[in-house]
């Protein structure tokens, strides 16, 4: 695993009375190794609402260790990526989690966040 990322959750989310606006703070719940792919270079296409949209399954890998609380809807970001730069920043939502016996990484089904 040759980049890192961090993965957090919402700690706390609401309207702040002060200025009226939507704010969240957030936790972090892993921070460190990563590996990002796509199983395939094909995209499928899906119609939606007369809309033809593009769908890929990207899947991040983690440590198993310490990352067991990792869950959905939390949100990674890339932090680093020595091979390829242009992930940095890229921030995905944890769509599926995985747990197994003998697994040697933690495969995280994840959505690119827009």
């Amino acid at each position: 695993m040759d980049s890192e990322c961090t993965i957090t959750s919402v700690a706390t989310a609401g309207v702040d009375p002060a200025t009226g606006e939507y704010t969240t703070t957030t936790t972090t719940v892993y921070s460190g190794k990563c590996r990002l792919r796509w199983p395939t270079a094909l995209a499928n296409e899906v119609d939606g609402a007369g809309q033809i949209i593009a769908k890929q399954s990207p899947t991040l890998s983690i440590p198993i260790e310490g990352t067991g609380d990792v869950l959905p809807d939390m949100i990674a970001t890339i932090t680093a990526s020595p091979l390829d730069e242009s992930t940095v920043g890229l921030k995905l939502r944890v769509k599926g989690v995985q747990f197994q016996t003998h697994a040697t990484a933690r495969r995280l089904q994840v959505e690119v966040e827009s």
